[in-house]
């Protein structure tokens, strides 16, 4: 959303989006929290600590995301934009 400004350069644009792109994921798992992340999911935010993508917004327990607090599935819409 904020691309359209022009305040981020075509590089800084295809860096963050291969590294989007890599988070993407390749099989459906389910969560400690007991949530399911879907195969083709594309990460809400990645960790700067570890790389660990993190599907669910409100949180940063890439093990335990989702749950009661940040539902049971990541929000779907993006990962329609890549293919695996």
């Amino acid at each position: 959303m904020s691309l359209e400004s022009g305040l981020v350069s075509v590089e800084e644009q295809r860096h963050m989006l291969l590294l989007t792109a890599s988070s993407q994921c390749d099989q459906t798992w389910i969560t400690d929290g007991g949530s399911m992340v879907p195969v083709g999911a594309i990460a809400d935010h990645i960790r700067i600590d570890d790389g660990h993508p993190i599907y669910f917004p409100g949180t940063y327990d890439y093990k335990g995301q989702g749950g009661k607090t940040c539902g049971l599935f990541p929000p779907y819409g993006d990962q329609y934009f890549f293919k695996i």
